[in-house]
């Protein structure tokens, strides 16, 4: 791989996740949608966003609807993204506790 190349979309891919009037959580929430979508279903990436939304202020709540609204693309969002979401809030969760 060209390292010139990586670096460059790297820095071009980083632009709208550091800047622009959205908070974070939403960003991440956009990004669970993407990563949960039937035409991805990448679950590290569902985990990762959901961590990151959770430590950004979101909701379980607000998080699972993110994935039901990602159904409307096909149910296996739902399939993908619900479990990840049940373990990613036990184990933020847990993080909290004393």
């Amino acid at each position: 791989m060209d390292p010139d190349y990586l670096e460059a979309f790297l820095h071009f891919r980083s632009v709208p996740q550091t800047n622009g009037p959205l908070e974070q959580k939403y960003k991440e929430m956009i990004f669970i949608a993407i990563n949960a979508a039937t035409t991805h279903l990448h679950g590290p990436g569902v985990r990762r966003h959901i961590q990151n939304a959770l430590k950004a202020g979101a909701t379980q709540a607000e998080i699972l609807e993110v994935i039901q609204l990602t159904t409307i693309m096909g149910i296996h969002a739902m399939t993908l993204g619900a479990p990840i979401l049940q373990e990613e809030v036990d184990a933020f969760n847990a993080q909290k506790a004393p």
